[in-house]
């Protein structure tokens, strides 16, 4: 980020991240991390999530607008859905995507999408 911040500065541009699920801070998805063994991932998504936060604010007078998709869920198409069942999509999630994009609304620094 700071490699790039001069030019996300001179073209008003926009640091777009993808989060997930393990990062909420829900009884389920601290249980998920004990049961799968993924604490580690769960605590890096957790800290992710908080820089998000932390640049939006900080790169906001600059014109860079900073933001997060968190996916809650398995992603159709993926190894972790092989049979295809899961209504999340690549495309549905592009969509919150272009949505952030579209709107830079600088209330906004995340969408969840499940």
């Amino acid at each position: 980020v700071q490699a790039a911040h001069a030019d996300l500065k001179a073209t008003k541009g926009s640091l777009l991240v993808t989060g997930g699920g393990g990062a909420m801070e829900h009884d389920t998805y601290a249980q998920m991390a004990v049961d799968y063994n993924m604490v580690s991932l769960f605590v890096t998504k957790a800290a992710q999530r908080k820089l998000v936060h932390i640049l939006h604010k900080a790169f906001e007078p600059d014109g860079i607008y900073v933001a997060e998709v968190t996916v809650v869920g398995m992603v159709k198409g993926t190894g972790f859905d092989p049979e295809g069942k899961s209504g999340l999509t690549p495309e549905s999630i592009a969509e919150k995507f272009w949505e952030l994009e579209s709107k830079r609304d600088p209330a906004v620094w995340y969408v969840t999408i499940e």
